[in-house]
């Protein structure tokens, strides 16, 4: 949206300076020369239009400690959508101990008063920013998730299912279903003592002659092969 209304706006403004005479103004040169540069709206790889300018490409072990540091550098205490955003980037680097010790800020009693930059929950499970804040509430769902299954790690040229790549001490047990993975399928599981017990997926139909595959898991990856219903 912003790559295609910042382009709107600097044009407007050199239909503007011409009706004005301002042509040679340091504002319109600026906006002149910066309208050529600014990237326009392609299709990815994926054939929908791009969101981003870089697709979703795998961190290196070196970019992942300097988001670690980042993070470590930051600190957990957060308000409400900024401990779910935490929790989503330490599942994603695979640091369950980091993930509890968000879940334990993140479900403080919020009847105490901790002033304006402390989350937690109020009483009916609502997301404290404070005040309240769904998008705590929402990405602490997304947060757990990333927590059970991902799928953006590259094995083999191929996206890799990954089960319970950070399982936080706090969900030793447990059963999940529905998750959805890349390219769309669909996981349900279940897991004792933090490990794996019984997994199952179902290949979309229209996925199944193509992109349903994936190379053998080094940890709790699961391999999915072509045509494969369950």
């Amino acid at each position: 949206m912003d790559l295609t209304l910042i382009p709107d706006v600097f044009t407007m403004l050199l239909s503007l300076a011409k009706t004005l005479g301002l042509e040679d103004h340091a504002v319109v040169a600026e906006a002149r020369s910066a309208l050529p540069r600014i990237p326009r709206p392609t299709p990815g790889q994926n054939g929908r239009l791009r969101e981003w300018l870089a697709g979703d490409a795998e961190l290196s072990p070196e970019l992942e400690a300097a988001v670690s540091a980042s993070l470590d550098s930051r600190g957990d205490e957060s308000t409400g959508w900024s401990l779910a955003w935490k929790i989503l980037l330490r599942a994603r680097l695979r640091q369950p101990a980091s993930v509890s010790a968000l879940f334990r800020l993140y479900f403080r009693d919020m009847t105490t008063d901790r002033g304006g930059l402390s989350g937690g929950l109020y009483t009916n499970l609502f997301g404290a920013h404070p005040p309240f804040q769904i998008d705590g509430n929402f990405g602490f769902v997304a947060g757990l998730a990333e927590c059970l299954v991902q799928s953006h790690r590259v094995h083999g040229g191929r996206h890799a299912i990954e089960l319970l790549p950070a399982l936080p001490a706090e969900l030793p047990d447990g059963v999940a279903t529905g998750l959805r993975a890349r390219p769309g399928v669909v996981v349900s599981m279940n897991w004792n003592n933090g490990r794996l017990t019984g997994a199952k997926q179902v290949c979309p139909p229209q996925l199944a002659r193509n992109r349903c595959r994936f190379e053998p898991p080094k940890r709790h990856l699961m391999p999915v092969s072509l045509g494969q219903r369950t």
